[in-house]
């Protein structure tokens, strides 16, 4: 797929317009930032990895109908979305206070109306199996 040009870059990503109207395809970079942005990396892989733990945890979702932005992952390091305004305030609430992005999920009304507690257990057991992440980050940025 074509990617037009740049509307936007972020530490991880970078969006690209699509072709079709209110789509864009979403790069997923190997660029490791912390400490804020005191301490920058190159970590082989990384957008790869974290294009495939979106993709399972947006189709997770879609499957049991919560809508998000995913239209269909396009190759190791790209997907195509929908141009939407994407709200991540559970998940910086999770990384700026140290609480467990589950346990805020759990809380959220709206989501609860939509979704059973083990559906949403489901959908964030796949991070088991990165449970070494953080180790890796720490060797990283000695």
């Amino acid at each position: 797929m074509k990617k037009g040009k740049k509307i936007y870059e972020g530490k991880a990503k970078i969006l690209y317009t699509a072709p079709d109207h209110g789509t864009a395809i979403q790069h997923f970079k190997d660029e490791a930032t912390a400490f804020n942005n005191l301490k920058k990396s190159t970590i082989e892989g990384k957008g790869i990895l974290n294009n495939r733990i979106s993709e399972h945890i947006l189709s997770s979702l879609n499957q049991i109908g919560i809508e998000t932005h995913l239209i269909k992952r396009i190759n190791m390091r790209e997907q195509l979305v929908k141009l939407v305004e994407i709200i991540q305030k559970h998940t910086k609430q999770s990384f700026s206070k140290n609480i467990d992005l589950v346990e805020l999920i759990k809380k959220d009304k709206l989501i609860n109306k939509k979704i059973s507690l083990n559906k949403i257990k489901n959908i964030f057991n796949y991070s088991k199996h990165f449970k070494y992440v953080n180790y890796i980050f720490r060797r990283v940025f000695k």
